[in-house]
């Protein structure tokens, strides 16, 4: 739901992970999320990952903001990991 705001206003990416043995997590691949659909404010993304390499991996979801005056997304502390 994307509560007032336009699809422009945001970013989505999946991201894959790997978890070291010392319990960090190291990213191995992100992969951006388009818009496939537009309802009022339901948007839906879809993309798509190979599976290029073996093991177990963490696949997350990363939405940010999306803004020309932003220097950087980091600049916001929005993003929401789910």
């Amino acid at each position: 739901n994307l509560n007032g705001l336009s699809v422009d206003d945001i970013g989505v990416e999946l991201v894959i992970a790997r978890q070291e043995g010392n319990g960090a997590y190291v990213i191995n691949k992100v992969e951006p999320l388009h818009l496939t659909k537009q309802d009022a404010d339901i948007a839906t993304f879809q993309g798509e990952a190979t599976a290029s390499f073996s093991g177990a991996f963490q696949y997350d979801l990363r939405f940010f903001p999306k803004n020309p005056v932003l220097r950087h997304r980091r600049d916001l502390p929005l993003v929401k990991w789910i």
